[in-house]
């Protein structure tokens, strides 16, 4: 397997999810808004090549109540 070149955690408050780490935070209502602002917060900060591509994993913390059975760590590429 391919490491990941940027891990976050993962939550959800019941609306929204949360992408962070100590450098990195995104948020959205779905998983689709949630990449595109993570991607936006990953451009902005200069610390990856702009055109390159990354895989960022994102670990939940802990299962939000009532998506236990349903959803799970998720590791996405995103182009810059």
């Amino acid at each position: 397997t391919m490491k990941a070149d940027l891990e976050l955690t993962l939550t959800h408050d019941g609306d929204t999810w949360k992408a962070y780490n100590e450098l990195f935070m995104a948020e959205g209502e779905s998983f689709e808004s949630l990449d595109e602002q993570l991607t936006t917060s990953i451009k902005s900060s200069g610390n990856f090549p702009k055109g390159s591509r990354i895989k960022v994993f994102m670990g939940f913390d802990s299962y939000p109540q009532g998506y236990n059975a349903r959803f799970f760590n998720r590791c996405v590429d995103l182009k810059l």
